[in-house]
């Protein structure tokens, strides 16, 4: 053991610390001694119930995220839908408007105002009125 010059021989002298004192009074008893095995199983039981909580909890969130996103994704898919459905008609109307086959009805045209409105002559637009009150 000559090779460990860190490690005191068993033969060296004990430093002032291992030394006691009277006046220091009664060692104090060893802590800890005897287990509470009750306790320790108490807390393991809350510790594993805990846990369980926390799971549940973050699987009930996770679930509630995933059904939030599956939500979006087919509102999302279900506009994009409408939209396409939407251009078509756009495209068909602007055809329709622009070569005058619509019927005989050459007064309609787009608004200048917006891309989304047709304008119709003031005449058919009350006479439509009418007609919607007259249904009621």
């Amino acid at each position: 053991m000559s090779g460990h010059n860190h490690t005191p021989g068993v033969q060296e002298h004990a430093d002032s610390w291992h030394h006691h004192t009277r006046d220091e009074g009664v060692p104090q008893h060893e802590h800890l001694a005897v287990l509470n095995t009750v306790a320790i199983a108490r807390w393991g039981v809350l510790i594993a119930v805990a846990l369980v909580v926390v799971m549940v909890a973050i699987g009930a969130y996770f679930s509630s995220y995933v059904t939030q996103l599956k939500h979006d994704r087919e509102e999302r898919e279900a506009w994009q839908r409408i939209s396409q459905g939407a251009r078509g008609v756009r495209e068909t109307s602007d055809r329709q408007l622009s070569t005058g086959d619509h019927a005989g009805k050459a007064e309609y045209s787009w608004a200048p105002e917006g891309g989304d409105r047709v304008q119709i002559p003031i005449e058919q637009a009350m006479g439509k009125v009418v007609q919607n009150y007259e249904k009621r």
